[in-house]
């Protein structure tokens, strides 16, 4: 098994899936960075498989995905260097992370099952 896949599952942890706690060193220092094109095609990746597994997706993956995607725009409207319209990737993340607490109200509806 190649390193960084799940030994059951044989996939790579979702993007933004680290041992470290929030806050901690490595979070922090990425906040800070700018967004790479690995991280824009991990984030692609990401969610190919989850749209490739369809209902089998949890809520819980989705949401991760979501919030991942928000902090992917909100580095990019961070980046003083970058080309993209620093509004539309701030009202992307907005809109992503609106998606990602939608998912959670709506798991956690169904959390007495």
């Amino acid at each position: 098994m190649s390193a960084g896949r799940d030994a059951r599952t044989g996939l790579r942890a979702p993007l933004g899936c680290f041992s470290t706690a929030v806050g901690s060193e490595p979070s922090v220092i990425r906040a800070r960075s700018r967004v790479t094109a690995a991280e824009l095609r991990e984030l692609v990746a990401f969610e190919r498989r989850l749209r490739h597994r369809g209902p089998d997706a949890t809520c819980a993956e989705w949401v991760a995905y979501f919030e991942a995607k928000a902090d992917l725009l909100d580095r990019i409207a961070d980046d003083p260097d970058t080309l993209a319209d620093r509004t539309e990737a701030r009202r992307s993340a907005w809109s992503a992370r609106g998606e990602a607490e939608r998912l959670r109200a709506e798991a956690a509806d169904w959390s007495w099952c």
